[in-house]
This record gives structure tokens, C-alpha cells and sequence, in this order.
């Protein structure tokens, strides 16, 4: 082995020293893989102490692998000599390096092959970074690749026609090109149970897929090698990228569906509605559009000062416009405007978008004129018809009580009993009489209800207490679960008929030996009071009528152990009654034989 601190006369050790200054390593080997000769710089590439001679040593314990080092051989056996050839070599600790060799065999005087010798230097650094490099473009190109794909489907889904299978059979198209092996890689869409493909989809074990939801649906796509090659990190990614924008496209096609649907069906609505309809914008005094009707019209409650709100001082009288600005809110007004009755409205549909529509209401509000007039009529032949059954039956009713209290020793038993008969005749027509007078005057409001301060438990006790004789004689039990207190504001005698009417019906039509409950609960700022029966009940046609006038349900010969005497007017009076306390009554049953429960409510008022 050369050494600088000598003078060399001998060529090759000149040629050492020589390499030695340069960096350029020189080995020597044999026939049979010893080395022979090598220099400093040798010792210095694979990591050896300076002075440590290697002669002897296998070239093979320097190399990474035996078949880059026969490789080497059989190209300089076959053209004596190798220039330039990199191959990978190992440190004496084992790290990888890479050299550049320039070798040539040597032959003695009769052409004989003898040895082979030549340099290298270590091109690691120069190698690992193309490698680096090469990567590095790999990687770019993929991700030209996979942005090319995104931005293909971008412009597709951009496009404001294309349908769900347009965007799904061209998405198809694009994802072979985009993975690493293209020639083998084919790909399936599955949305809304139909099934998209590429034409050479077969299903292997080598494939990724990603499912997502939509809505009530799944978007699920494969993409499949057909044969084994490795998926990347990356292509998950993109296949993650692909079913977030195809999620993000269907989901706009939807919904644009759906708004074409509405527009379709608002489109049909307006025109076919026998109303006009106009759309409006407040904060530019514009009307969007608006239907037929509207424009047939020449004229729109609401809308005949429309463009000067705000300007005008004197707006129509019936105008909600002004209303509207200021609170922004719904409103509804029924109107005579144009010689014409309107059930008109205005609904916000946004802050900045308002409905305008309305209904000809002439016919049906004549209607109801013409029936509250016979109404009326009716009321008043009631009244007066009643008026003048008090006098017959005043005289009637006069002259049996004269002969049962003053003549009845003159009288047989039959004769007394049906004048008797008469005189409970007389006492229920004029029952009826009363009734009739009395529901008049409620539905005339000629009855000014005056209110006190009263305790609702103390006017239910005292209900109970006027019927505790009949329902002692239909063997029946009344329960209570009520508060001591209830106080509010009511007529003390309206609310007294009620309760009697109420209970009495729960007396009557619950058999003997039932059983009836009162109860009571607030709710909302309103006292409810509870009648419940273990009766007869209601079918859900009987509840239909049962608070309307004469709506009395017959019982009478129906085989229900029950009082079917009434005149069918209490549970309508006791319901006017209850409108005239802002209260409400309703019932709810089971139907027939499960009882019914009865509930009335009144509201909580302070003294």
C-alpha cells in the first residue's frame, strides 16, 4: 500500500499518491476477487483506518450484493474494460454507498488475463439526490395527475345542464388515468341503487372504495386493480377528494330539483288559484310578479298606493302596507275595496321578500249575511213564538195546580194523575220556553253578563249541593278532587247554569250506581275544570253535535238505563255562556259505554 511520506519512483505507486491527492480511490484484484494492491483513499471511501492494509482482503466484503459484483465482471471479461459504471458498495459499518468505477483487466506478455484494476469515486451524495430529484417529479407528476382529475371533474360539474349520470359516467372516465397503473385499474359508481362503470370493471381483492352519505342515500365508489399492484396514500386521498365533490354536486342537483318542483308547483298554484297573488320587495317598492288574476284584476287591495307608501299622508283607509313596513310582520285583514269583499293577507317570506295575496270573498260573505239574518229572523220568531206560549201556558199550568191543591177530593185517582201529567208538561214546556228566550238573548247579546270576584270550589259545591237529590236517587257517588281555592272573575249565576247543566247531564246519562268525578287543573293562565263519567259515552259522529242547537243526542228507547228528558239546548247555552267568559268547553270519549269527561275552561282573572 502507497504511502505520501515516501518517495515513489515506481509508476504505480507514483500513480497512488497521485489518486491519493485527488480523492480518486484505486483497487487492485486477482483472478479470484483478492485485492492485491489499493490506496489511502480506498481505506478513506469504505471507512477503514488510513493505516490498516486491506491487501489480501475479498473485494467482495466491499461490495453490497455478489451479483453487482458478477454483473461488473462479465461486462469487463466481455469488453476489457468499463467506464463509468455506478454501483452500490457497503461502509465498514454496513452503510450503503454508491461508486463510480473505471475499470480495465491486465494481461501478461502472451495475452494472458492476470488481474483487474481500476478507480472510483463515491458519488452518494450525487446519486441520492437524483434519486431525490426522480421522486420528487414522481410525486409532482402524480399530483398533476390527481389535480388534473379534481379540476377535469370541477369543470364537468360546472356545467348548469348536466344530469347526476352525466357527472357520475364522466367521473368514471377520469379516475383510471389518475392512479399509478392505469392500464389496470378500472372503477364503479353506486348512488341511489343504480350501478355506473368503466367497461373493463372486474371485481378483485386489490381495490380501495369510500362510501358517503347523502341525505337518505349512499354514494359508494371502487376503484380496482386487476392485477396486484399497491394503492397509494395518496389515491386514498383523491378517491376521498372525488366522492366529496360528486357529494357536493348531487346534493346542489337536489336541491335544485326540488326548488324547480316548488317553482313548478307555486307556478301551477298561482295560476290556477282563484285569488290574486303578487310578490313584493319592501326596501324597493317593487313588485317581483305576480299572477293572472292580479293583473286581470287592474286594481289590488293593499296595493293601490303601493309605490308611494311612505310618501302619501293619506294612505287608503284599509291599506296594511304602512302596518306591514313598520312591524314586519304577518298581517290579515278582510277588506271592501273595489266593490269587492277580500280576505286578503300579507306573510313575510324573508327580510326583504313579502307574499301579497287574497280571495274574493263576496259570495261567502253575502252568505253569511243572509244566514245571520235568518238567523236573526229565527231568533226573533223563537222569542216572540215563545212569548206567546207563556200566556196559554201560564193559564195552563194556573188552572191544574187550582184543581190538584183546591178540587182533589172531587176528583177520581185517574183524573188526578193526568192532571199531574199535565202540570210536569207544563213545567217542561216551560223549561223549553225559558230556554229558548234565554238562548236569544245570548246570541242577540242583549245579555249583559256582570262579573264578581268568585271562588270556583265554592261554586261547584253548590252545584252539587242543587243535584245532590238526583243523584242520590240514581244511587250515584260524586267525587272530588279539587283546590279550595279557585278565584276569578265570573257571573256568578251563568256560571252556576254550567255547572248544573254539566253535571246533571253526567247524572243523567251515567247509570245507577256509576260513579262521576270532578277535578280541576290550571293550564296557561286558565282554571280547567274536569266532569268525568263512567256513562254512556259518545261516538265521535254524536261529538260532531253535541254543543250545537236542538243538539240533543236521543237515548230514549235505546235500552240505556238513563234520563232522556232535555231540550236539547243546555250544552249550546252553556257553551255561550262560556264564550261570553273568554272560557272554551270540549269533551273527549272513548266511545260508546267508556264514558265521557267533559272540560271547561275559564280564564285566571285578578280582582
Amino acid at each position: 500500500m502507497a504511502s505520501l511520506s515516501k518517495k515513489n519512483h515506481n509508476p504505480e505507486e507514483y500513480l497512488l499518491d497521485t489518486l491519493n491527492n485527488l480523492d480518486i480511490g484505486f483497487v487492485k484484484v486477482s483472478n479470484d476477487g483478492i485485492i492485491l494492491n489499493h490506496n489511502l483513499t480506498f481505506n478513506k471511501i469504505f471507512g477503514y483506518d488510513p493505516e490498516k492494509n486491506l491487501i489480501g482482503t475479498k473485494i467482495l466484503d466491499y461490495w453490497l450484493n455478489s451479483e453487482e459484483w458478477n454483473k461488473l465482471r462479465e461486462v469487463l471479461y466481455k469488453n476489457g474494460i468499463v467506464k463509468k459504471l455506478v454501483v452500490p458498495a457497503k461502509k465498514v459499518d454496513g452503510k450503503k454507498i454508491f461508486l463510480e468505477l473505471n475499470f480495465k483487466l491486465n494481461q501478461n506478455s502472451k495475452g494472458v488475463i492476470i488481474s483487474s484494476e481500476g478507480t472510483f469515486t463515491d458519488v452518494t451524495v450525487r446519486i441520492e439526490t437524483e434519486q431525490k430529484l426522480k421522486e420528487s417529479k414522481h410525486a409532482l407528476g402524480k399530483r398533476v395527475k390527481e389535480l388534473n382529475c379534481l379540476y377535469e371533474i370541477s369543470k364537468l360539474v360546472e356545467n348548469p345542464v348536466i344530469s347526476i349520470g352525466n357527472i357520475i359516467n364522466g367521473t368514471l372516465n377520469l379516475i383510471p388515468p389518475a392512479w399509478q397503473f392505469p392500464s389496470v385499474t378500472c372503477a364503479r359508481i353506486i348512488y341511489d341503487g343504480l350501478e355506473s362503470k368503466t367497461l373493463n370493471f372486474n371485481v378483485t381483492e386489490w381495490k380501495l372504495d369510500f362510501q358517503i352519505q347523502i341525505s337518505d342515500k349512499v354514494l359508494k365508489i371502487e376503484v380496482v386493480y386487476l392485477k396486484n399492484k399497491p394503492f397509494l396514500r395518496e389515491e386514498y386521498d383523491l378517491l376521498r377528494d372525488i366522492g366529496t365533490k360528486l357529494k357536493s354536486f348531487i346534493e346542489r342537483k337536489e336541491a335544485d330539483k326540488v326548488l324547480e318542483e316548488k317553482d313548478h308547483l307555486a307556478r301551477i298554484f298561482m295560476e290556477n288559484i282563484s285569488g290574486f297573488v303578487v310578490l313584493l320587495r319592501p326596501s324597493t317598492r317593487e313588485i317581483i310578479v305576480m299572477n293572472k288574476y292580479a293583473e286581470d284584476m287592474g286594481g289590488i287591495p293593499g296595493l293601490t298606493c303601493y309605490g308611494t307608501i311612505g310618501q302619501s299622508k293619506t294612505p287608503c283607509p284599509w291599506c296594511l302596507a304602512p302596518k306591514l313596513w313598520k312591524t314586519r310582520a304577518a298581517q290579515h285583514l278582510v277588506v271592501d275595496a273595489l266593490d269587492v269583499i277580500w280576505d286578503t293577507y300579507w306573510d313575510p317570506i324573508s327580510d326583504d321578500l313579502y307574499l301579497h295575496y287574497g280571495f274574493d270573498v263576496t259570495e261567502q260573505a253575502q252568505r253569511e249575511k243572509n244566514l245571520k239574518e235568518l238567523n236573526q229572523i229565527k231568533s226573533q220568531f223563537l222569542r216572540r213564538a215563545s212569548h206567546e206560549l207563556k200566556t196559554p201556558l201560564v193559564s195552563i199550568k194556573g188552572f191544574t195546580d187550582l184543581l190538584l191543591e183546591l178540587k182533589t177530593e172531587e176528583f177520581e185517582i185517574k183524573a188526578l194523575s193526568v192532571a199531574q201529567e199535565i202540570k210536569d208538561g207544563c213545567l217542561r214546556l216551560e223549561n223549553l220556553v225559558n230556554d229558548i228566550i234565554y238562548t236569544s238573548k245570548l246570541e242577540d247579546s242583549q245579555i249583559q253578563l256582570s262579573k264578581s270576584h268568585e271562588n270556583l270550589s265554592e261554586l261547584i259545591q253548590s252545584a252539587v249541593n242543587t243535584l245532590k237529590g238526583f243523584s242520590q236517587a240514581r244511587k250515584q257517588k260524586i267525587l272530588f278532587e279539587l283546590p279550595e281555592e279557585m278565584f276569578t272573575m265570573v257571573n256568578k249565576e251563568g256560571i252556576h247554569d254550567v255547572l248544573t247543566n254539566l253535571i246533571s247531564n253526567a247524572i243523567k246519562y251515567t247509570p245507577k250506581n256509576g260513579s262521576i268525578k270532578l277535578k280541576a287543573k290550571t293550564n296557561e293562565g286558565y282554571f280547567v275544570i274536569m266532569i268525568e263519567d263512567n256513562g254512556i259515552g259518545f261516538t265521535p259522529e254524536e261529538e260532531k253535535k253535541i254543543f250545537t242547537q236542538f243538539g240533543k243526542i236521543e237515548r230514549y228507547g235505546q235500552g240505556f238505563d238513563v234520563v232522556s228528558e232535555g231540550s236539547g239546548l243546555g250544552l249550546y247555552i252553556t257553551k255561550k255562556i262560556l264564550t261570553h267568559h273568554k272560557g272554551s268547553i270540549w269533551l273527549e270519549s272513548e266511545g260508546r259505554n267508556k264514558g265521557t269527561t267533559f272540560f271547561f275552561s275559564l280564564p285566571i282573572i285578578k280582582e
